[in-house]
């Protein structure tokens, strides 16, 4: 099978095969690699709730790092892979720390630029206003649909 995507394979190729459930499966093959590389579906929604998701099963538990090629990333031209720029995401916890001698790792043996990413969750500018003081502006209104109190709305008919 691999032969008909890559006719000359750079390095030796070692077959196996295993029959099950496919989490299991990687999970058990996974035991004795140093990197699990794992192509997704990238299923979403009702999809994933209905089938499932091998690769979020598998990289949650598994003994060693897992790279993930979703359906979206254009394939890698005969000249081999070159990863110029890694993005490396964080949130400072105890996983990032796990992850981060891989991204360093990868940088340096590609001789890589590398970003790190912190995600700061969206929040709301709160200013806090005094009641009498909204009335006075708005009116007699109520304040999360515009309508005045007690003001019924009219039925489409």
């Amino acid at each position: 099978v691999v032969s008909a995507v890559v006719p000359s394979p750079p390095v030796p190729l070692h077959n196996v095969v295993a029959e099950g459930d496919p989490a299991e499966a990687l999970l058990v093959a996974s035991q004795n690699a140093d990197l699990l590389v794992l192509g997704t579906h990238g299923r979403g929604g009702l999809k994933k709730l209905a089938l499932g998701s091998v690769a979020e099963e598998v990289l949650r538990v598994a003994p060693c790092p897992v790279l993930t090629v979703g359906p979206g990333v254009t394939a890698v031209n005969s000249g081999g892979t070159r990863f110029g720029r890694i993005l490396f995401a964080t949130d400072f916890g105890a996983a990032s720390e796990k992850a981060l001698p891989y991204a360093l790792a990868l940088a340096e043996e590609y001789q890589s630029e590398l970003f790190l990413l912190h995600m700061l969750p969206p929040c709301l500018e709160l200013t806090w206003v005094q009641p009498h003081t909204v009335r006075q502006h708005m009116g007699p209104r109520n304040l999360w649909n515009g309508s005045k109190p007690g003001a019924r709305k009219a039925r489409a008919g």
